[in-house]
């Protein structure tokens, strides 16, 4: 798994997240008990510290109570090359 803050353009930063499909398959298992258990959340963290690096990313349910939603989920995956 990778986890890159991408800052080239100091305007736009952008977040990636590389995962093999063993990975994409337990995160997707833990978004799934996310939604039943909503008062939990999960970590994806690195294994050793980096000064450099994303050491950490929580991943929880949203409470959507007087707040807006400053992001949008796109639809399909696109291809690399796209």
């Amino acid at each position: 798994m990778e986890i890159i803050l991408n800052q080239e353009n100091k305007k736009w930063k952008e977040l990636e997240v590389s995962l093999t499909k063993n990975e994409c398959k337990q995160v997707i298992s833990l978004l799934k008990e996310l939604l039943n258990t909503t008062d939990q959340h999960f970590h994806i963290s690195r294994n050793t510290y980096s000064e450099k690096e994303i050491n950490d990313v929580t991943v929880s349910i949203k409470d959507s109570k007087g707040k807006k939603n400053k992001y949008t989920i796109m639809g399909k995956a696109i291809g690399a090359s796209e």
